[in-house]
């Protein structure tokens, strides 16, 4: 959990929000498969001038999934390893702390059940 302190003492939830959703980001960034582009019509195509020109005219159309030329950004070694290093130093302690209130909060249900019957 990134930490922040304002004040000696004091931590912001404002900065301590955004500094977790930022890595949340980066980690998702990292790890996931998706278009390089999201365009409805071939690069070769966007980048023609004739085309940019009456572009106005393919609004609308439909293309067909098994002619479409997308080019996918696919994660590296690099990141992958770089994602589960933040997670391993940001996430695992966040979950070692919610899976220890799940088991005290399972332990107590256990205790009250014992107690009713």
């Amino acid at each position: 959990v990134l930490k922040y302190e304002e004040r000696p003492g004091v931590i912001s939830l404002q900065v301590f929000k955004a500094a977790n959703k930022l890595v949340r980001s980066l980690i998702h960034s990292l790890i996931t498969c998706r278009p390089k582009e999201y365009r409805s019509v071939d690069p070769k195509l966007w980048n023609n001038p004739g085309w940019k020109n009456l572009h106005y005219e393919h609004w609308g159309n439909v293309i067909d999934l098994s002619a479409a030329n997308v080019s996918w950004n696919v994660p590296s070694p690099e990141g992958l390893q770089w994602a589960a290093d933040l997670a391993a130093k940001y996430i695992n302690s966040s979950a070692q702390v919610l899976r220890r209130y799940h088991s005290e909060a399972q332990e107590w249900a256990n205790h009250r059940e014992d107690m009713e019957v």
